[in-house]
C-alpha cells in the first residue's frame, strides 16, 4: 500500500487547461484492481474517466499492460463491436475502405485480392482505356513499376499495387517531377506535426511524353532519383550554389520557379500541410 511519502514524491498528476486531461503515469498502476479503489489517492487517477464514462475496446488483440493502464484511469472495457468508445487498441491495419476516405490519393487496388474489384472498375470507365501504374508491394527505388493499360498486364503471382496513373501532370521545362518533403511528428494527440521549410524537387531524366507508347520508358514517367541517375542523359548538380540545375533541386528553388510561373505557392503549400495532417489521423 502507497504511503504519505511515495505520494508525495509523484509529482505527475491530472493537469486541468480549458478542459480536463489525462496525463498517463506508471504511478497509477498501483490503484488498478478492486484493491486500488481502497486506497487513499484513488480518484487523483481515476475520476476523469469513471466521470466521463470513458470506454476503450481491443480489436484483435489483447494487451494486458494496455489494459491495466486504462483500467486505473477509470476507464471501462466494451465490446469490440460497440461504436461508442474512446480509444480503440488494434494489432491489425487500418481498413482499405478507411484509407480510400482520403481523397486526394487516387483509387487504388492490391492483387491478386482485389484483381477481379480492379477488373469491375476498369471495365465501368466511361472514357475508354485509363492507363494504371503497377508497384510491388515490397519494394523501392523504383524497381518492379510499370504502366498498364488492360488488367491482363497484370501478373498475378506476387502482391502489387495498382493504382490510377495521373496522366495530365504539372511540368516543369517538359519534365515530369516530384517532391520530397520532410515531416517530423511529435504527438497524435493532439496531432503535432512540423513540416521541414527545406526539401527536394525530383525530376524524371527525359522528357514527358502522353503517348502511350511511351510508357516502357521509364526515364519520362519515373521521377525516383535512384532510377533515373543510372541514365546517361541525366544531368548531376555539381555546383552547391547553384539550386536549380540539373535533375534534382532545391525546394526552395522550385517554389521561385514556380512563383516565377505564376503559381500561388503560399496556397499550394497550405494544401500541402493539409494533406499532411489528413494522412496523419
Amino acid at each position: 500500500m502507497a504511503n504519505e511519502t511515495e505520494e508525495s514524491e509523484m509529482n505527475e498528476e491530472i493537469v486541468a487547461t480549458q478542459g480536463e486531461l489525462l496525463k498517463f503515469t506508471s504511478a497509477a498502476l498501483k490503484y488498478a484492481g478492486k484493491n486500488g479503489k481502497k486506497l487513499k489517492n484513488y480518484n487523483k487517477y481515476a475520476r476523469i474517466g469513471e466521470k466521463y464514462h470513458l470506454r476503450f475496446k481491443m480489436i484483435k488483440c489483447n494487451q494486458a499492460l494496455v489494459k491495466t493502464i486504462l483500467h486505473s484511469y477509470g476507464f471501462e472495457q466494451c465490446s469490440s463491436r460497440n461504436p461508442n468508445c474512446n480509444i480503440i487498441w488494434t494489432s491489425s491495419h487500418l481498413k482499405p475502405q478507411r484509407r480510400k476516405a482520403i481523397v486526394h490519393i487516387p483509387e487504388f487496388f492490391v492483387t491478386p485480392k482485389d484483381y477481379q474489384k480492379f477488373v469491375d472498375h476498369f471495365n465501368a470507365q466511361s472514357h475508354g482505356l485509363k492507363p494504371f501504374i503497377v508497384k510491388p508491394v515490397a519494394s523501392s527505388r523504383g524497381n518492379g513499376i510499370f504502366i498498364i493499360q488492360s488488367p491482363g498486364d497484370i501478373p498475378l503471382g506476387s502482391p502489387l499495387l495498382v493504382s490510377r496513373y495521373i496522366e495530365n501532370p504539372y511540368l516543369l521545362n517538359g519534365h515530369k517531377f516530384d517532391l520530397r518533403l520532410y515531416v517530423l511528428v511529435t504527438s497524435f494527440h493532439p496531432l503535432i506535426a512540423y513540416i521541414y521549410s527545406e526539401g527536394l524537387a525530383r525530376f524524371a531524366s527525359e522528357k514527358y511524353c502522353s503517348s502511350a507508347k511511351s510508357y516502357e520508358q521509364h526515364f519520362s514517367h519515373l521521377t525516383n532519383y535512384s532510377l533515373n541517375k543510372n541514365n546517361g542523359k541525366f544531368i548531376r548538380n555539381e555546383n552547391a550554389d547553384t539550386e536549380d540545375s540539373g535533375h534534382k533541386w532545391t525546394l526552395g528553388a522550385l517554389l521561385r520557379k514556380l512563383q516565377s510561373n505564376g503559381i500561388d505557392t503560399n496556397c499550394n503549400s497550405m494544401k500541402i500541410a493539409r494533406r499532411v495532417a489528413s494522412n496523419k489521423v
